[in-house]
């Protein structure tokens, strides 16, 4: 017989498409959640794209299935997330921010050729956005046509939670929506990210007030050191975020999304 979940513990962690389990050999099994199952080859083949072409990623082993559901077996990254990092020691924050910006300029040196193509993702997710007229729908997917595409290494959901500081270095987690596009796309993509996100119910007013300025405050050092590294042109900035806040609004709820919403809104000068 196989293993249970049972057999394997607790969860050392989890998200919303995942929970990861301790696995043999010092190794870890992120198991996908039944309504995700569908992921896990993605996951593993980006994953293991990234590395072979110079990423800072986690090492992958194979694909294991426990109780119906697979999972991915991969490196068991020991370390602190740099958000968290960032939390407990604030003083550091500007120099995560600047790391968290050149390490995706780095990303974007490498080719990622194999991996999904952005614009096509883009124009799939634009489509099927909730809350967009007609006519907006139909400009962004014109801007969209018109922006340049790439082939570079696209993460996609590049931010200080996704990064754990181990020992041996920084390592960059949660592979699954890695793309070969253009890198001010992904630049574009964090800052959307950074700027729509909202925080839990949970958090106490005080302590919102103080993330909430750590947030824009990360924000500005990381996109100032970014810009620096990478000098897009402003106006391609501007079309990309537009596009990307677009597409995104498929995947979030309120409040969220009518923040998302507002920003294309007055991007595309019809808010």
């Amino acid at each position: 017989m196989g293993r249970s979940i049972a057999d394997l513990g607790a969860p050392i962690g989890s998200g919303r498409t995942a929970e990861i389990y301790a696995w043999e050999s010092g190794r870890a099994l992120k198991l996908f959640r039944p309504d995700h199952a569908h992921d896990v080859e993605e996951e593993h083949a980006a994953t293991r794209l990234a590395g072979e072409r110079g990423a800072p990623a986690p090492e992958v082993f194979g694909i294991e299935e426990v109780e119906g559901r697979p999972g991915v077996v991969m490196e068991r990254v020991e370390g602190e997330s740099m958000l968290a990092l960032m939390v407990r020691k604030p003083w550091r924050t500007r120099g995560y921010s600047r790391l968290l910006a050149e390490m995706q300029w780095d990303l974007h040196q490498l080719r990622a050729t194999g991996l999904r193509d952005q614009k096509r993702e883009l124009r799939h997710d634009i489509e099927r956005g909730v809350g967009l007229s007609d006519a907006d729908r139909a400009a962004v997917l014109d801007l969209l046509d018109r922006l340049p595409a790439g082939d570079r290494l696209c993460h996609w959901d590049f931010h200080p939670d996704n990064i754990i500081i181990t020992k041996r270095g920084p390592v960059i987690i949660d592979w699954i929506q890695a793309q070969a596009g253009n890198p001010v796309a992904d630049f574009g993509r964090t800052t959307v990210l950074f700027a729509a996100g909202t925080m839990p119910d949970h958090v106490r007013a005080w302590k919102r007030v103080l993330l909430e300025r750590g947030r824009r405050y990360c924000t500005e050092v990381y996109a100032a050191r970014y810009r620096q590294l990478a000098r897009p042109d402003p106006r391609e900035r501007r079309d990309w975020r537009t596009v990307v806040c677009a597409a995104r609004l498929r995947e979030v709820g309120s409040p969220e999304h009518d923040r998302l919403l507002a920003l294309v809104r007055e991007q595309m000068g019809t808010g």
